[in-house]
């Protein structure tokens, strides 16, 4: 499309300037004062002095899952046990007999009792429907009976390293699985392969909130080439940094791809690893134990394995990112990455969502040229529970000033689906470290980034891990498997 954009006040490098802007194919070609005369043929727009901005990035979220939990049942505003089996027990009514209930993204540390519930509460709604529901930071799956009978879960059944089934007094499962328990025993029933309708609707759903490029973390294996060249086929509009899971990882060394390969739509990211679980399962791995509580949460991936693996992966030049948000985990990532500091900017290695890292851990982070991947809308959801939960601790949680103060490239998502893909209000909670339409003080307000600061984060996001620029629209696709 050719364009000219008059009256667009428009935001760059800090500042809001005032002039039209003349855009083809997708690129700003001049900016200022345009006559009527000039350019011939391009179609005018005028903005009535609207701020004009460019595309944002977010730079961490689920794709396929987003897709479909614009479908599933969404218990994630529930604020009772019993809000949720009653919404459950509403969607139960619409299934045929036998269909599995899937969906999910309830929170326990929104209901008066934060404890985790059973397959008990779940089996009185029910009945003949097996039922896996995820927690909203998805590392919890919620199972009845019937469920954990499909999928031949019982007393006798080991804990998977890196995850755990929770059991009751007696023994017996009580219907919460943990970390890679969760992964393992889930993707057995997952959802089928999203078609291309599900993702075009997802993107769409992007767009309109103004996101034209994503960092898209897979939630299963894939093969590389079989799913970029289907991507490529769809033609979703939109920007795609595709980061494959650790079962990815001999795929993606196969295929000889490095970090920023791709076509103009579609490149690869890297390799993403779990370092620890999330703060509302309890399973962030920490130095110290929860306040009140004797866990200190899971170490899915020890430090040694973290490092190996990235040893593999660098002379590759294939990037990796590492789950960590716990302070044991981002401790234990940090210095997986150390030996590796003269590669990691240029790979743009990263931890996704730094939530909770002790100071003398922040001069190492970025020592080691990592990236930190956060997200905003976290820090202010996340507050009555950190607090509760972390104590003291709490005080060097979310530290985003801090890690700018420090030199540390920042980039911002939303994890979405875990929460609403929104750069306005992750802009929002970033600069005011509050709720918004809520009276509250902010929440470690020393940490609160100026406008400036917060629009250039997500506007010029991290569109992933390149190694080099590489001429747009080249498809790699054909040279490598050759």
């Amino acid at each position: 499309m050719n364009l000219i954009l008059k009256n667009a006040p428009y935001y760059f490098r800090g500042n809001v300037l005032r002039s039209d802007l003349v855009i083809s194919e997708g690129k700003i070609i001049q900016m200022g004062k345009v006559s009527s005369r000039d350019f011939p043929g391009f179609e005018r727009w005028d903005c009535g002095n609207m701020l004009v901005l460019p595309g944002f990035i977010d730079s961490h979220l689920h794709l396929e899952a987003l897709a479909q939990a614009l479908e599933d049942l969404d218990l994630r505003d529930c604020v009772s046990l019993q809000e949720v089996l009653s919404k459950v027990a509403k969607f139960a009514e619409k299934l045929p007999q036998g269909a599995w209930i899937t969906g999910g993204r309830w929170n326990k540390n929104n209901w008066e009792k934060k404890v985790f519930p059973t397959k008990r509460a779940l089996d009185s709604v029910t009945k003949e429907h097996p039922a896996m529901l995820w927690s909203k930071d998805g590392h919890a799956l919620w199972l009845n009976s019937l469920a954990l009978q499909i999928l031949h879960i019982d007393r006798e059944t080991p804990d998977p390293p890196g995850g755990k089934i929770l059991k009751e007094e007696d023994g017996e499962p009580s219907g919460i699985l943990l970390e890679n328990a969760a992964d393992i025993y889930g993707g057995k029933f997952a959802h089928p392969e999203s078609k291309g309708s599900d993702l075009k609707r997802a993107t769409r759903y992007l767009l309109e909130r103004g996101i034209t490029g994503v960092n898209w973390f897979l939630e299963k294996g894939e093969e590389p080439f079989s799913l970029f060249s289907r991507l490529d086929a769809l033609d979703l509009e939109i920007d795609l940094t595709i980061w494959f899971p650790r079962e990815s990882l001999e795929s993606v060394l196969k295929s000889r791809l490095k970090s920023g390969d791709g076509s103009q739509r579609v490149k690869l990211g890297g390799i993403k690893l779990f370092a620890d679980g999330a703060l509302g399962s309890q399973s962030a791995f920490m130095l110290e134990p929860y306040e009140g509580l004797s866990n200190s949460g899971i170490e899915v991936t020890p430090r040694r394995e973290l490092e190996e693996i990235i040893r593999v992966l660098a002379p590759r030049e294939v990037a990796v990112s590492v789950h960590a948000i716990g302070d044991a985990a981002v401790r234990n990532s940090t210095l997986a990455f150390f030996p590796f500091r003269d590669l990691n900017s240029k790979l743009r290695n990263r931890v996704e969502h730094v939530q909770l890292i002790q100071p003398q851990d922040r001069k190492t982070f970025s020592e080691s040229g990592l990236l930190a991947s956060v997200q905003p809308i976290h820090a202010i959801s996340d507050r009555e529970m950190a607090c509760r939960l972390w104590g003291e601790r709490v005080r060097y949680s979310y530290p985003y000033r801090s890690l700018l103060d420090l030199g540390i490239p920042v980039a911002f998502g939303s994890d979405a689906p875990v929460e609403e893909p929104s750069p306005l209000k992750g802009i929002y909670a970033a600069c005011t470290r509050k709720t918004p339409f809520i009276e509250e003080d902010p929440f470690l307000p020393q940490e609160a980034l100026t406008l400036s600061q917060a629009w250039m984060l997500i506007l010029s996001g991290e569109r992933g891990a390149c190694i080099r620029k590489r001429q747009r629209g080249r498809s790699l696709w054909a040279e490598k498997q050759t």
